[in-house]
């Protein structure tokens, strides 16, 4: 009984595959500005499908967990001695008077890089968001670099424009360019999804493929003062281990493109290959959430009790117990990034109990689509609560 109370509302979740209608909001005008405006082609899966691919989903999870268990016991017990014999002691640049710096935060939220991606969109056809800091990890750095290109794009578009139609001209510019991307990552993404879980170790090969077209074309060296890219560092000083790390430094764009390919560098998902090389550390880095480690569990319970969380993994940022995960695998990698000063606007689909866990086993070509229409409707859903207030908003928008 167990197991079926477990795997019915599996079912029934892919049996919905394409019911693609967002429940938290109606639809209260034709303007072209409600939705993301992109065009899918891809269609979900047949039932019969998607129902294989929760079962062998499932089934690969628990293989992988047997596969996985000694490598976790390894690397957790290691971060835990280098915690025991404070080798690793990160200390946050508190810098003075930026008590109202907006940082936007972009945390790792695996298979959900296209609801960020949807999320991005809204932002910058709607706000100036020059002005903020940015600290990605993971599927959150591609995130930031897609958004430090719409503010290029925007930038451009308006000194074409006269100020009164300045706003109305970045934000269709940048839709524009939301539009090619979503077409780019589609096309190119076709050949990974023909089939249920055929994505597994060739997403780095993809992401080779996306990155470059994604980064900003403007002075990569100026950026540091604005982006932090989260990733974990091979230490291998008395105690080697996975300890988290934080970029800033990207004087060459191949510097910035390795820098988000390494932070969103998951071994056995994206890619056979556990690590990738950061000039600017001199060091093999990976994934900035490190999934394998548990020690991220007694971390975040460390900073329940301290108050820490506050900032590295704040209430607001999931609504329920499984989308929780998601704070807890960036907690440890967030307190060495962000700062207690300023505010912080995290653009994750786990902010305000928008997102169901459960579609994560929707891995197809039709679900980037679905990904990318929620997170520009969620983004539209916290802008009317006020979420983004700390931004100026584009004029006409």
């Amino acid at each position: 009984m167990f197991h079926w109370a477990i795997l019915v509302p599996l079912f029934c979740q892919i049996l919905c595959l394409r019911c693609a209608q967002y429940a938290a909001l109606e639809k209260r005008t034709s303007s072209r500005w409600f939705d993301a405006g992109i065009s899918p082609k891809a269609k979900g899966w047949p039932a019969v499908r998607g129902i294989v691919e929760v079962i062998l989903g499932v089934a690969l999870i628990f293989f992988l967990i047997l596969l996985i268990l000694p490598i976790a016991v390894f690397l957790t017990s290691f971060e835990a001695l280098r915690e025991l014999f404070r080798l690793d002691r990160p200390q946050v640049d508190e810098a003075e008077g930026e008590e109202h710096q907006v940082t936007l935060v972009l945390p790792g939220t695996c298979s959900y890089l296209f609801w960020q991606l949807g999320m991005i969109q809204y932002l910058c056809e709607h706000f100036d968001t020059r002005h903020a800091k940015l600290a990605g990890v993971s599927s959150g750095a591609i995130s930031a670099v897609l958004l430090l290109q719409m503010e290029e794009i925007a930038t451009a578009a308006t000194e074409s424009c006269n100020s009164e139609t300045s706003g109305l001209c970045a934000a269709k510019a940048v839709r524009r360019r939301a539009r090619e991307v979503f077409e780019i990552i589609e096309d190119s993404a076709e050949e990974l999804m023909v089939s249920p879980l055929s994505f597994w170790c060739r997403l780095g090969n993809l992401m080779e493929d996306l990155a470059p077209r994604l980064l900003p074309e403007g002075e990569t060296s100026a950026l540091g003062s604005r982006l932090q890219i989260g990733v974990r560092r091979l230490a291998t000083d008395r105690v080697p281990a996975m300890v988290p790390d934080v970029l800033t430094s990207f004087a060459t764009r191949d510097e910035l493109l390795e820098s988000i390919l390494a932070s969103s560098n998951v071994w056995l998902v994206v890619s056979l290959q556990p690590w990738r090389y950061v000039p600017s550390l001199d060091a093999q880095c990976s994934d900035g959430v490190n999934p394998y480690s548990l020690y991220c569990f007694y971390d975040y319970l460390r900073q329940r009790l301290n108050g820490q969380y506050k900032v590295s993994a704040p209430s607001h940022m999931h609504a329920g117990v499984l989308d929780r995960i998601y704070a807890i695998w960036n907690c440890t990698v967030m307190k060495v990034m962000l700062s207690s000063s300023g505010k912080k606007l995290w653009i994750s689909p786990t902010v305000g109990g928008r997102l169901n866990i459960m579609y994560f086993l929707r891995f197809s070509g039709w679900f980037i689509g679905y990904q990318w229409q929620q997170g520009y409707l969620h983004a539209q859903d916290l802008d009317a609560r006020g979420y983004w207030q700390s931004l100026p908003r584009r004029s006409g928008m």
